[in-house]
């Protein structure tokens, strides 16, 4: 007898701790707050100051010289490309840290969610629901991570042929 009321208590037990499966609603928001977290990781200010140092030299001559009719591809694109690099950069100033506190909150919350719908300790109506809030909580974060994380990240990656480009034809800056 005492067997029996053993294998059901465990029995009961672990019904009561039956996983079940996590919505992909929540996995894709999971998902997608690591994604700009790591592209955080990417656009930190020191990573971000050394990508435009190499284009900076001649962003300021550009900015500070008289036009030149001789180089008016220079001025057109090389400078358009500089300026607007530099415009992203300034709208980025100040957002960096307050997004990376927000998606560690959000990832916090994120797991804390997976758990109680593993373990069944949230009604699925419920955590729709907080899936929902949560997502409207960091989609202004995502999207602006998105954006101008992204806009500084491909005016980084071409640093460098912009660099090689202007110097050949500027070989006295730097």
């Amino acid at each position: 007898m005492k067997n029996v009321v053993i294998a059901v208590l465990t029995g009961l037990t672990l019904a009561s701790c039956s996983k079940s499966e996590v919505p992909e609603s929540l996995t894709t928001l999971q998902s997608e707050v690591t994604e700009a977290m790591d592209m955080l990781s990417n656009l930190d200010s020191a990573s971000i100051a050394e990508q435009y140092n190499k284009v900076k030299p001649y962003f300021e001559y550009l900015s500070t010289t008289d036009y030149d009719s001789t180089l008016k591809d220079v001025y057109i694109k090389d400078l358009t490309w500089l300026d607007r690099y530099q415009r992203a950069i300034f709208k980025w100033q100040g957002k960096h840290r307050s997004h990376l506190m927000e998606l560690e909150e959000s990832a916090s919350q994120l797991k804390d969610l997976t758990h109680d719908a593993i373990y069944n300790q949230i009604d699925t109506n419920e955590l729709r629901i907080f899936i929902k809030q949560e997502r409207n909580a960091i989609e202004g974060v995502l999207r602006n991570i998105r954006t101008r994380g992204g806009e500084i990240l491909f005016y980084g990656n071409g640093a460098d042929s912009m660099a090689t480009r202007l110097d050949s034809i500027f070989p006295d800056i730097q």
